[in-house]
């Protein structure tokens, strides 16, 4: 299985919609990412999960129109969610298959924490807007592949 832990793109701030939709440059980084990873991804992902979060469906529409696959809201994907709820729901995944998970901070800090390290108590990524964090899992294991910024583009 190979996942990727996206972040929504950057949204505008509360103030100015309280909905907190996509803001242009979030909506241009997230579109430059998706156009780079369909050439980088070897297969089309099974499915993008989201957040029931506005800025989080954004981003995984965006990303699923470059990638040609579908998107499904998800519960486990808000901040302050509970990580092993998502690290539970893997398992019902086809094993072989490719998946993203389009949330917020901290849970996605702690998710990718609890994958790779086996507790979400100290997480290690500094996480970006728009940028997927690719893991894989083979072998019962789950390993780091890559992390995408929309910097280096």
């Amino acid at each position: 299985m190979e996942i990727y832990l996206v972040q929504h793109g950057e949204a505008k701030p509360e103030e100015e919609d309280t909905e907190r939709p996509l803001s242009p440059r979030g909506m241009k980084e997230t579109s430059d990412i998706a156009k780079k990873l369909s050439f980088v991804i070897q297969r089309i992902p099974n499915k993008i999960f989201h957040s029931p979060k506005l800025r989080a469906r954004q981003t995984a529409e965006i990303l699923a129109k470059s990638l040609n696959c579908k998107t499904g809201e998800i519960e486990g994907l808000k901040p302050l969610d509970d990580p092993s709820i998502i690290k539970d729901k893997l398992s019902s995944l086809d094993s072989s298959g490719t998946y993203f998970f389009v949330g917020h901070l901290p849970n996605l800090e702690k998710l990718s924490s609890l994958l790779l390290y086996g507790t979400s108590g100290k997480p290690f990524v500094a996480f970006r807007n728009s940028a997927p964090l690719c893991i894989t899992h083979r072998d019962g294991t789950w390993k780091l592949k890559y992390y995408f910024l929309p910097e280096l583009l």
